[in-house]
């Protein structure tokens, strides 16, 4: 019954915007740094330049001015529909994230960060959490279950 009637799902977050008066170049710390590389791999990492805002009277000396929406959307499939019908969650995840120009709510916050439009902590404080397939390990679920009990437990509320 959802599979027929669940024709696409938005999932979205907001992350504050840079000040554009006061921006300037900004050099992720080591922390930051592992984090970007976990999830677009070092050469990418290394290419890539942020920006922070310095404070001004405009942002009120914060460096962030206004919000913008990062966000994924994804469309239902035939496939997807067919593994929501057989409560196949993996294989739903697998078909959602193999379509083509699906893009992740991180990924869409690091093509922001990347532009200058948001910065490098502002990614990892919004999307940290997010259960996706390509974030770091140690952001993986707990050695003590497999993947089968954790959803279910999720799903029940009795997660460890």
């Amino acid at each position: 019954m959802i599979a027929a009637a669940v024709h696409g799902i938005v999932a979205q977050r907001l992350v504050r915007q840079v000040c554009s008066d006061c921006a300037q170049p900004h050099e992720p710390d080591a922390h930051q740094l592992a984090w970007l590389q976990a999830y677009v791999g070092a050469e990418r990492a290394a290419g890539i330049e942020f920006q922070i805002g310095a404070g001004c009277t405009y942002c009120n000396l914060s460096g962030y001015r206004g919000r913008v929406a990062i966000y994924e959307l994804l469309e239902i499939d035939r496939a997807q529909a067919d593994a929501i019908r057989r409560n196949d969650l993996i294989a739903f995840a697998t078909a959602a994230r193999a379509r083509p120009g699906y893009a992740s709510l991180t990924h869409s916050a690091l093509d922001l960060a990347a532009k200058g439009v948001t910065t490098l902590a502002e990614v990892i404080g919004v999307t940290s959490g997010l259960d996706e397939s390509d974030a770091p390990a140690d952001h993986a679920a707990p050695a003590s279950q497999s993947e089968p009990e954790l959803t279910d437990a999720l799903l029940s509320g009795r997660a460890s």
